[in-house]
């Protein structure tokens, strides 16, 4: 059965709610794929997770949780837009924005902005660090702490290989697929999407 452009003249809101069951079903899917590969490989389970917030060093869980972040990632940020692409359209990288680059500068702005921010992105660090919430709130600071904290347990765990196989596999995984992956999704497909729909009732 041909599926590429198979949705090409639906209006952009019906497009959008596509988009949306299909990133939610490509992460369920992929996230579980991530997590028997890693109960079959390293005999992880949900509750050897647990131990996480025990400070544990781990290497076996350590392995699961980024063999399981990635295949989240891939099946969430890559597969899902590529995949709602191509059923919206039949040259689905097109879609998406991919195109050869006229021009250097775009690459050199990227890296000026980066550098810039870095000042900016330190200083709203703090400013989170320094946040208090009104005394009816405690509970939902409570939980945003703990959250924190948990994040940071596991960012240290993922950080914790030295190797250069586990950098490499840690750049790949935490930084490199996230981030051409939302641009994937939210720029090169919801953007595309909210694009046409103002364009669209846009005209007379």
């Amino acid at each position: 059965m041909k599926l590429r452009g198979i949705f090409s003249e639906y209006t952009p809101y019906s497009k959008f709610l596509i988009v949306v069951g299909v990133t939610v079903m490509s992460a369920v899917l992929f996230t579980g794929i991530g997590t028997l590969l890693a109960s079959i490989f390293y005999g992880f389970d949900m509750a050897t997770a647990n131990s996480i917030v025990a400070g544990s060093k781990d290497p076996n869980l350590a392995n699961s949780l980024l063999l399981i972040q990635f295949f989240s990632a891939l099946g969430t940020f890559i597969i899902a837009p590529l995949f709602a692409a191509s059923l919206f359209q039949v040259d689905f990288m097109g879609f998406v924005g991919f195109k050869k680059p006229s021009s250097v500068k775009p690459f050199l702005l990227t890296a000026i902005i980066i550098v810039v921010s870095v000042p900016f992105i330190n200083w709203m660090i703090e400013v989170n660090t320094l946040m208090r919430l009104p005394a009816s709130l405690k509970y939902l600071e409570d939980w945003m702490k703990a959250s924190e904290e948990n994040a940071k347990v596991i960012t240290e765990l993922f950080t914790s290989k030295t190797s250069l196989l586990g950098l490499l596999g840690n750049v790949l995984i935490i930084a490199l697929l996230p981030a051409i992956g939302e641009e994937l999704l939210f720029r090169g497909v919801i953007q595309r999407l909210f694009t046409d729909f103002t364009n669209s009732n846009m005209q007379p």
